[in-house]
């Protein structure tokens, strides 16, 4: 029953419900995650352990305040991984619709790099925010081409992740996704490609109380969107 929370912006200054929450709440679901048995890893850990009680943190876009965010988190030993669009660094979220959005500033390279040293997992967002709904397939290896190759001239790097911008992608993108990434994750389920290339994530939002965020935990858990269906669950493996 392992799950993978999703972050954006993390910040007193709350404008955007929906895609925020604030630095009190940010804690306090890590205390409730505690409370009910979670063990905090990475994304690869809670993918390849769906059946155990395991849970990944990320965080989409970069925006400048996740940096107290992931300065508390690494105190408190939990490992978060951060996914990037190369060009929009030091920029602000000018794809947003909503204006609220657009105006809040995203971290620049140095931040990233910084980010990174002190133990944050960084993988791909794509090169841009463009929604891989709008893209050919050529369109699409051509951005994740051009983003690893930022990595790896900017970071030192290749990403072993990918996050879709939007959390979608059509079906027609899969040989483009695989031919660069083992593992890709979404938001909701995406029916139409296998689920290492469409590992769902629960967005965490600020509106949920504690009973809400555990009973949303349980409708992310990968075990039912990793096994086919009808596949039983082995009794001594849930009991590790």
């Amino acid at each position: 029953m392992s799950a993978i929370l999703m972050y954006h912006s993390v910040s007193d200054h709350f404008v955007a419900p929906g895609l925020q929450v604030r630095p009190a709440t940010f804690r306090k679901h890590f205390e409730w995650v505690r409370e009910a048995g979670y063990e905090i890893g990475t994304v690869a850990e809670a993918v390849a352990a769906p059946r155990q009680k395991r849970l990944a943190v990320t965080f989409d876009d970069g925006f400048a305040d996740n940096l107290p965010a992931f300065e508390w988190l690494l105190t408190q030993h939990i490992q978060a991984t951060l996914f990037v669009c190369p060009d929009v660094l030091g920029t602000t979220a000018a794809w947003a619709t909503r204006p609220e959005i657009r105006t809040l500033p995203l971290m620049d390279v140095e931040q990233l790099r910084a980010s990174a040293q002190a133990g944050i997992e960084v993988g791909s967002h794509s090169w841009s925010h463009t929604s891989f709904n709008q893209l050919s397939a050529e369109e699409a290896e051509s951005f994740l081409i051009q983003g690893i190759k930022w990595f790896q001239d900017n970071l030192n790097f290749r990403p072993d992740l990918l996050a879709y911008p939007y959390g979608h992608c059509p079906s027609h993108l899969q040989a483009a996704v695989e031919k660069h990434f083992d593992l890709a994750l979404a938001v909701e389920p995406l029916s139409a490609l296998p689920f290492r290339l469409a590992v769902p994530r629960m967005p965490a939002l600020e509106e949920l109380d504690r009973e809400a965020f555990l009973l949303q935990l349980q409708r992310y858990d990968l075990q039912q969107f990793a096994e086919p269906p009808g596949q039983t669950t082995n009794p001594a493996e849930n009991s590790r």
